[in-house]
């Protein structure tokens, strides 16, 4: 069965699990869901930016379920589909492309008080005497 990539698409309910129905409570082990993905979605919900949305047709129910899934698992987890290995791929790189322009525009990668960077989730976060968080724009503490 083909695997449709898409931005959009008619999902149901939130699995809570890897591994239960949320409308009929079937138990299946996530290798077994991952042979009925019927699409998959890169794209942020929820505030999960390192991940995107698989979307599954439940073997019992037929429902379409679906969950979050992160990006790195994707790209490497033999069960997958090639096609949302590759599209994962393709989404990791471009979020990790504008993670490296955001941080090249913010005051962060300038400033003397920086104390390191990292890209977690995705996004460069920054630690200095200000605190914790995403890259600044706008800091009152900034030295250049």
């Amino acid at each position: 069965m083909a695997v449709e990539i898409t931005t959009t698409y008619a999902i149901g309910s939130h699995m809570l699990d890897c591994e239960t129905c949320p409308d009929c409570s079937v138990k299946q082990k996530p290798h077994i869901w991952y042979e009925h993905i019927i699409a998959f979605m890169p794209v942020i919900r929820y505030g999960k930016t390192a991940a995107g949305v698989l979307v599954f047709e439940c073997p019992a129910c037929f429902e379409h379920v679906w969950f979050h899934q992160d990006l790195d698992h994707l790209m490497c987890y033999g069960k997958v589909p090639n096609e949302v290995k590759i599209a994962a791929e393709i989404e990791h790189r471009n979020r990790m492309a504008t993670a490296e322009s955001d941080y090249a525009k913010s005051l962060c990668k300038t400033c003397k008080l920086r104390e390191s960077i990292e890209f977690n989730c995705l996004y460069p976060f920054r630690t200095c005497p200000v605190g914790c968080g995403r890259v600044e724009v706008a800091c009152l503490r900034y030295e250049k």
